[in-house]
C-alpha cells in the first residue's frame, strides 16, 4: 500500500507528462502517452470517495489542458476508464462528463468518435435510471450545436435545417444504440419536459443517423411514439 505522500508524487508526475506544453503532434509517442494515461486513470479510479470532489478538480483541469494540446482522445479514455471502473459515486458531475465528450461525436480526427461511444456507454452505465434521465437536455443540446441550423424563429424550433448530412457517432449501430436505450426510457418515465427533449432527440436520430445504424433501433422508438401519442400527455409533447 503506498503512503499518501508517494501517491501525491506518481499523480503530480503522471499528470504532468500527460499535460506538458508544447506537444509536438509530429513527435507524439501515441503508445507511451496511452501508457501514461493507463497508469493515471488507474490513479484517478482508486481514489476513495470522500476525496473524490478534489480528484473531479483534476478531471477538470485534465480536460482544459487536453483541448489546449489537441490530445482530447486522452480525456475521453480518461473518463471511460474512470467511469468503468471507480467504486466512487460520480452522479453529480456525470453532466460535465456528458457534455464535454458528446462535442465530439462528430469529430474528423480519426478514432474519436469509436472513444465518444464506449466513454458514453461507459458514463450511462452506473447510474440511475432517474440521473440517465436528467442526460438527455444534453444529449439534445449537443446534436442541435454539431448538426441543427435553425431556419426562421416564426416558423418555429419544429422546422429546421442540416448543419451535417449525418452525424459520425450516429453512423454506427453502438453510437444508436447507447443513445436510444437512455432517450426510450426518458420518454416513457421521465417528466414531461425531459419527454419532450427525448422526442426531439428520437426525431434527430432518425434524420442524422444511417440507415443502416438505426435500423435496428426503429422498432423501439416507434413503440415509444406510439405510447406517448396513445397516452393522456400535452399536446407540447405529442406535436
Amino acid at each position: 500500500m503506498f503512503s499518501k505522500k508517494f501517491y501525491n508524487t506518481l499523480f503530480a508526475a503522471l499528470e504532468t507528462e500527460l499535460t506538458m506544453d508544447p506537444v509536438d503532434p509530429a513527435n507524439l509517442n501515441e503508445d507511451r502517452m496511452q501508457a501514461l494515461l493507463m497508469c493515471f486513470a488507474e490513479l484517478v479510479a482508486c481514489i476513495p470517495d470522500h476525496e473524490y470532489n478534489s480528484i473531479n478538480e483534476e478531471i477538470m483541469d485534465f480536460h482544459d489542458h487536453c483541448v489546449k494540446r489537441n490530445t482530447i482522445g486522452l480525456y475521453i479514455d480518461l473518463i471511460h476508464y474512470y467511469c468503468q471502473n471507480t467504486t466512487s459515486n460520480y452522479e453529480k458531475h456525470a453532466p460535465f462528463y456528458t457534455n464535454n465528450v458528446l462535442k465530439h461525436m462528430n469529430s474528423p480526427v480519426k478514432g474519436i468518435v469509436e472513444k465518444v461511444v464506449k466513454c458514453i456507454s461507459a458514463i450511462f452505465e452506473k447510474l440511475p435510471k432517474e440521473n440517465q434521465f436528467a442526460l438527455v437536455p444534453l444529449i439534445r443540446d449537443a446534436i442541435e450545436m454539431t448538426a441543427v441550423a435553425p431556419v426562421d424563429e416564426h416558423l418555429g424550433e419544429n422546422i429546421y435545417g442540416k448543419k451535417v448530412k449525418s452525424i459520425k457517432m450516429l453512423e454506427t449501430k453502438e453510437g444508436v444504440k447507447c443513445l436510444t436505450g437512455v432517450i426510450q426510457n426518458s420518454i416513457m418515465h421521465g417528466s414531461i419536459r425531459v419527454r419532450v427533449d427525448s422526442a426531439y432527440c428520437f426525431k434527430y436520430l432518425i434524420d442524422f443517423a444511417s440507415p443502416a445504424a438505426i435500423k435496428t433501433e426503429v422498432i423501439k422508438i416507434c413503440g415509444a411514439l406510439i405510447r406517448v401519442v396513445n397516452d393522456k400527455f400535452t399536446s407540447d409533447l405529442k406535436i
